[in-house]
């Protein structure tokens, strides 16, 4: 598929999308819904910058303990990270604090996104705090790739019971380069989505 096909079905798709999102509030932010389904729920907000911060709302079947080692097994992010390529531990100060590569494939003719995250990982009164944070300067740039120059994300866990988590996930990325603000968003509803909803398949396992 050729790159003006590849982009006129997206523009088709994102505008069939923007035709049927409802608008809701949650607390401070303005939040619009983009996809739901599977116990998972994606939202995004304009937010400060030209990029969109996008929310997941999930109730996962799953315990704590197996989510932390899914977290922490960072070399198979490719079994369940949406348009994961590759990833590795580049660095562990212990299973808490890491840091790790991650290689993003897009569709051709766009240039694959890299970036080394620092992982860290809190468990305190029964609720599991995981924050996600670019370190783009912690390796060499490789050949032909673009590296992610900002990257947030934050996980809040929550056990409803024994056996069913409540996870809220914040994520703000700027993928760097040419790509247009409008074909990153979309790219980046879509992402989470695909990943809860496998995340949700690992965690029972």
């Amino acid at each position: 598929m050729n790159a003006e096909r590849i982009h006129s079905n997206l523009l088709i798709v994102l505008a069939l999308a923007l035709s049927t999102i409802p608008r809701i509030s949650i607390g401070q932010e303005q939040w619009i819904q983009k996809r739901s389904g599977h116990g998972i729920t994606v939202y995004e907000s304009a937010g400060s910058g030209k990029f969109k911060t996008v929310k997941v709302h999930a109730v996962l079947d799953g315990t704590i303990q197996k989510l932390v080692a899914i977290l922490q097994a960072v070399d198979q992010n490719k079994d369940w990270v949406y348009a994961t390529k590759r990833s590795y531990l580049v660095d562990k100060t212990n299973d808490s604090n890491l840091v790790y590569y991650a290689e993003t494939s897009l569709p051709w003719p766009m240039k694959n996104r890299d970036q080394p995250i620092h992982m860290i990982i809190r468990y305190i009164d029964s609720i599991l705090t995981v924050t996600t944070t670019g370190v783009p300067d912690r390796l060499p740039v490789n050949e032909g790739l673009i590296r992610i120059r900002k990257f947030s994300g934050i996980w809040k866990v929550v056990p409803l019971n024994s056996n069913q988590l409540q996870i809220d996930y914040i994520l703000s990325v700027d993928p760097n380069g040419s790509l247009p603000p409008w074909l990153v968003n979309l790219f980046v509803s879509k992402g989470p989505f695909e990943t809860f909803l496998r995340l949700s398949e690992k965690l029972i396992e």
